[in-house]
């Protein structure tokens, strides 16, 4: 046991140096998938809303399951001398689906935007390797259109957003390619990024 402990503690003692080596500003453009089951749930469910038409009629019944993609860009600074980054990071998705369970078939389609500052600490920062966690929290914009024979409703709404990513990594120099994995309702379970650091 005590052998571990001090292999783990070596480890991190050389790990140390790396987060002081370079820092600077990072520019990323990123896809994510969202999955959904026939009834709106999934790791993004919020993007399945299953609103109705009147607002009395319960529509509550997805037509098919749904995959969507999720784009993303993102651009921030890591400090030099630190292990830590803040970054800006907007996600866009949209959605058209079917919602069945009232007087006929609804038509739902959506826009829906996040704006999430993020901080990134750095659990190791070399030139060519990157580890880290991020914790991301701001605000997410949804436009809607219902539409129910012929009739069209459009509507939105604003409401908080967050995501949390415990372990991402990157890979590369100056330009390189980034794994997330997190959850929250900007983007579902992994993340693939390209980026530039200068």
């Amino acid at each position: 046991m005590t052998r571990k402990l001090l292999t783990i503690i070596i480890a991190l003692a050389a790990a140390l140096p790396s987060f002081a080596q370079d820092g600077g500003w990072q520019f990323e453009g990123g896809i994510s998938i969202s999955a959904y089951d026939r009834y709106g749930i999934g790791a993004n469910a919020e993007i399945v809303d299953r609103s109705a038409y009147t607002g009395t009629i319960s529509y509550d019944m997805q037509s098919s399951p749904v995959i969507l993609p999720t784009f993303s860009v993102t651009g921030g600074y890591k400090f030099p001398g630190t292990f830590i980054g803040a970054y800006m990071n907007v996600f866009w998705n949209y959605a058209q689906h079917n919602l069945y369970g009232g007087p006929g078939v609804l038509r739902e389609r959506e826009s829906i935007v996040h704006l999430l500052p993020e901080v990134r600490f750095y659990y190791l920062y070399k030139p060519k390797v990157r580890l880290y966690a991020s914790l991301a929290g701001g605000l997410r914009t949804r436009l809607y259109a219902e539409t129910l024979d012929g009739d069209t409703v459009y509507g939105g709404d604003l409401r908080f957003s967050y995501h949390i990513c415990p372990f991402g990594v990157s890979v590369g120099s100056r330009i390189y390619f980034a794994v997330d994995i997190g959850y929250g309702p900007a983007w579902s379970l992994s993340k693939l990024s390209l980026g530039y650091k200068f």
